[in-house]
């Protein structure tokens, strides 16, 4: 038996960290968005007992999604797992949280759902913080380690240009940045929210407390932020994630796709909201 899914990036419309837990996790307050850029997962059973990935897939968040289900599941099966990446790598848009989810979902699925969903969702918390948002999607206000999920109307349809800045940044050396500069900086997370109901975005509303230390990390993020700011019909633009994707915000796809040339040499995608994540296609 064999299953093909699409599996949707995110992005942070604001961020906001609250404190550290003890588990050394992050608590944040987030308002996320699955977004038109996707990963497309074939998932074929196999005898029991094999877990096999090409290439694409054998980094440890996929691998460990299907050692989980089927632990937790005790199903004698197995898998083979094929990835066609299509989501940016390292970018801050969630690639590898999406497949695991994809593949978390995508198994349960093939084995005749052993889970349901909130069974599913507590698997996905257990291998990652995006994890349980990528299971579902759509618009969600995102907070604890990301576990707490909360609809958010968005009545914003806007054409997003993300470009990736040049250089690497790992979540944990983004929130080890955020640690070392040791003071409190918050936006207004109600404030976007009700932006989002309305479908009135400007700039100074949508935010990211990392983008201070990712940028120390990365400093052709502020290139790629003045750039944007420089740019009229950019209604608004902000960091995702622990980046180093920017994201700019415009009315229309001309706007946009004018704008690209405004960044040579970087990696750039031009998407729009989705209202789900996973999709069996």
């Amino acid at each position: 038996m064999e299953i093909r899914l699409k599996v949707a990036a995110k992005i942070n419309l604001s961020l906001d960290i609250i404190g550290k837990l003890e588990s050394g996790y992050h608590e944040i307050d987030s308002v996320m968005q699955s977004v038109s850029v996707f990963d497309y997962v074939s998932l074929m059973t196999t005898e029991n007992g094999i877990i096999t990935c090409d290439d694409a897939a054998t980094y440890s968040p996929v691998k460990r999604a299907a050692e989980i289900f089927f632990d937790k599941s005790h199903i004698a099966g197995g898998v083979r797992i094929n990835i066609i990446r299509t989501i940016p790598v390292a970018s801050g848009m969630g690639g590898s949280s999406a497949d695991a989810s994809c593949v978390l979902y995508g198994l349960n699925e093939l084995y005749s759902h052993p889970f349901g969903d909130e069974e599913l969702r507590e698997l996905a918390v257990s291998l990652g913080a995006d994890m349980s948002f990528m299971l579902s999607g759509g618009t969600k206000r995102c907070k604890g380690i990301g576990e707490k999920l909360s609809e958010v109307k968005n009545l914003t349809d806007p054409f997003y240009l993300g470009v990736k800045a040049r250089g690497f940044i790992t979540s944990k050396g983004a929130y080890e940045a955020f640690d070392s500069i040791a003071k409190s900086c918050h936006g207004d997370m109600e404030k976007v929210i009700g932006a989002l109901e309305t479908g009135h975005v400007e700039n100074g509303i949508l935010y990211n407390v990392l983008e201070e230390p990712c940028t120390s990390l990365a400093p052709d993020i502020l290139n790629v932020k003045e750039i944007f700011s420089s740019d009229r019909n950019c209604r608004a633009h902000f960091l995702t994630g622990s980046g180093p994707m920017y994201v700019g915000i415009y009315d229309s796809f001309k706007e946009a796709s004018d704008a690209m040339i405004r960044f040579p040499g970087r990696e750039k995608h031009i998407f729009r909201n989705e209202d789900r994540s996973i999709t069996v296609m």
